[in-house]
């Protein structure tokens, strides 16, 4: 301990100094001055913890002497030495601070009592503040326990209830396994500006859920799982939950706030009130709703009735092969065009939810697999479904089309220019083989490939060196001779086969491009 001697007399500085048991107060340096302005110097310079001054002296008291160490931030205990029991002088005393106010003549021992316990004091004040970082220091683990204690709780999974509301009691959140309760749930959809700053978004939104239900002598438990949701216990101080209707009309006007206040488009999801106990339970049900929200509607979804199972809808198995086919072929694009078209159907029909999406998803990426395995392709390297669901574990319309587009990415990415126009010629040409006994126009051909009727003529001319229309007539015609060849059909049933219904003018094809007529073909 140092203290700081201050009196215009050196010889009641002296008498202090010598007559006081300093080594028995554990005080190390005592240092003395004869004025204020001294006084400054030895504060400006050593560390003090004790300042025993007297009042009246000469140029500047001992009163004006501490309103400039307070004035400068020094909070070193103050004594008071003066011979004058004026009572405004012990007013401002008090106003600056001071530990105590001692009237000359004093004894040692009352001098040295006040030095006591001004030291015990000043022990007491290192105490708290030790207590204080020592609080500080743990407050990160607190909330990290206080998280993971919530985090099964407000999740909906099954949580040891005793230990969570005895932690909650320790924090002095006055919730019993009765009280009555209502459980919010907000969900953040779209930012329609720059995103907030997470710190900024969870303090405003608590602070806006406070100055709505405070003056209901409600308070609210809330827990961050990420950086878009929040969920938000509403307790009552006085035992007295507020009415539904009173607890609906505050929600509409916290929404308004939040979506005008941060420019953005949310779902708050709640259920009627509910005794703690049950809040698990409770939960549970409203993740459900909130999963099951896979266009990410906006709004305030308020539901009084059980959660009802889920019923999943399986894709047909012949619609994935088609998913496979195109893939395998070269189509991604339209494989991806399809597979939305699906999931929107569904949804129109109400039948689309979020076990179902999961489960197109999984199935889609095993068609994706199969394709790639076909095709030669890194399978392994393949988008995992995992991305869909992403932290959250909710996957969306959106997100599924987006997974979606990762899939064709890949494939797009995976196959060259001229391994796809090699694929799409080889289709071309099987369906031209396979339907010789139909005119076999253009559009007819792209609308059945999947492919456009401009690629497909400039995919001929680039890969035939001819167009589409010719390829079409010359592979007519060698299907014709073959027939005629080989078989003993009539020619008429010949020209039938490869989509002539007017004998006259096959044989006029056939013979500029054969340079024989049928007749003389088959003589010969």
């Amino acid at each position: 301990m140092n203290i700081l001697l201050v009196d215009d007399q050196p010889s009641v500085l002296s008498s202090l100094k010598s007559g006081l048991n300093w080594s028995a107060l554990l005080v190390h340096n005592v240092y003395t001055a004869l004025n204020a302005s001294e006084a400054r110097e030895i504060i400006l310079s050593h560390p003090i913890d004790i300042l025993l001054t007297d009042i009246e002296m000469p140029k500047e008291s001992g009163l004006s002497l501490l309103r400039w160490c307070r004035e400068n931030h020094y909070q070193f205990e103050c004594i008071f030495l003066t011979s004058h029991a004026d009572f405004f002088y012990a007013q401002e005393a008090i106003q600056l601070e001071s530990f105590d106010y001692i009237l000359q003549p004093a004894r040692y021992e009352d001098i040295e009592s006040a030095i006591k316990r001004s030291i015990k004091r000043i022990q007491e004040k290192e105490q708290q503040q030790t207590w204080l970082n020592f609080g500080k220091a743990a407050l990160p683990q607190k909330n990290a326990l206080l998280k993971g204690l919530l985090n099964d709780w407000f999740m909906g999974k099954e949580t040891d209830l005793d230990q969570v509301l005895h932690f909650l009691q320790e924090m002095k959140i006055p919730v019993s396994a009765g009280s009555d309760v209502y459980l919010l749930w907000v969900q953040i959809q779209q930012w329609h500006s720059f995103p907030v700053a997470f710190e900024e978004w969870r303090q405003s939104t608590e602070e806006i859920f406070r100055d709505f239900f405070s003056p209901f002598q409600h308070q609210i438990l809330s827990y961050f799982p990420d950086k878009t949701s929040i969920g938000i216990l509403i307790y009552s101080l006085e035992n007295k939950l507020m009415d539904a209707d009173v607890y609906y009309a505050r929600l509409n006007m916290i929404y308004s706030r939040i979506t005008r206040q941060f420019s953005c488009s949310c779902a708050f999801y709640t259920r009627p009130s509910f005794q703690v106990s049950e809040l698990s339970r409770t939960a549970a049900a409203l993740q459900e709703e909130r999963k099951n929200n896979i266009c990410q509607s906006s709004g305030i979804f308020f539901s009084d009735s059980a959660s009802v199972p889920q019923t999943i809808t399986y894709c047909e198995p012949e619609l994935l092969s088609q998913f496979e086919m195109y893939l395998s072929g070269n189509q991604a694009g339209k494989a991806e065009q399809e597979a939305l078209l699906y999931l929107q159907s569904l949804n129109i029909n109400n039948k689309l939810n979020h076990d179902t999406l999961v489960e197109f998803c999984k199935n889609y990426y095993h068609c994706a697999y199969s394709a790639a395995r076909k095709l030669e392709l890194p399978a392994h390297s393949l988008p995992a479904f995992e991305d869909v669901a992403g932290i959250s574990s909710a996957v969306t319309l959106e997100s599924a089309a987006a997974y979606l587009k990762k899939i064709t990415s890949f494939f797009v990415s995976a196959c060259s220019e001229t391994e796809t126009s090699d694929n799409s010629l080889a289709i071309i040409e099987k369906y031209i083989r396979e339907n010789l006994d139909s005119p076999l126009q253009c559009a007819q051909i792209a609308k059945a490939v999947y492919l456009s009727p401009d690629y497909i003529s400039r995919l001929f001319h680039k890969e035939k060196g001819m167009p589409l229309k010719e390829y079409i007539t010359l592979t007519k015609m060698k299907a014709a001779k073959n027939l005629l060849i080989t078989t003993s059909l009539p020619v008429s049933l010949i020209a039938a086969k490869v989509g002539y219904d007017n004998f006259s003018h096959f044989s006029k094809v056939y013979k500029k491009v054969m340079g024989t007529t049928p007749s003389s073909e088959r003589n010969a």
